[in-house]
C-alpha cells in the first residue's frame, strides 16, 4: 500500500513537472522603420469643382458642412490625370499625406 501510494506521488509529481516545464514565451518583435516603410499608404478621396490647375498643383473647391472649402493638392510624375483639368470642371482625387502636403495619385476631371 505504502508503495502505491508512494509511485502516486512520483506519477502526480511527474505529470506536474511536465505541465510547468514549457518554454518561456517569445516576445513579439517590435516594429522598425523599415516595416513601416514597407507598409502601403493609405489614400483618401475628395470631390469638388476645380479652382485651378497647373503642372505642379491642383486646386479644389469642395462643400464641407454646406460651406465651399478650398483643398490644394501636389501633382508630380507618378500622379494619374484624366479627363480635361481646367477650371469649373468636375474633379475626383485620391491622394495621400507626405510631409504634410496632400500629394494626388489619381485625379479624374469631367466637364
Amino acid at each position: 500500500m505504502k508503495s502505491k501510494l508512494t509511485m502516486c506521488a512520483l506519477t502526480v509529481a511527474l505529470c506536474a513537472g511536465v505541465a510547468f516545464a514549457q518554454a518561456p514565451a517569445t516576445k513579439a518583435p517590435k516594429h522598425t522603420k523599415s516595416a513601416a516603410a514597407a507598409a502601403p499608404m493609405h489614400t483618401h478621396v475628395a470631390s469638388g469643382t476645380v479652382v485651378s490647375a497647373d503642372e505642379s498643383k491642383l486646386v479644389l473647391s469642395h462643400k464641407v458642412k454646406g460651406k465651399a472649402q478650398e483643398m490644394s493638392f501636389t501633382l508630380n510624375s507618378d500622379t494619374q490625370k484624366s479627363g480635361d483639368l481646367k477650371a469649373g470642371a468636375k474633379a475626383t482625387v485620391h491622394y495621400k499625406t507626405e510631409n504634410g502636403q496632400n500629394v494626388a495619385t489619381d485625379v479624374k476631371a469631367s466637364s
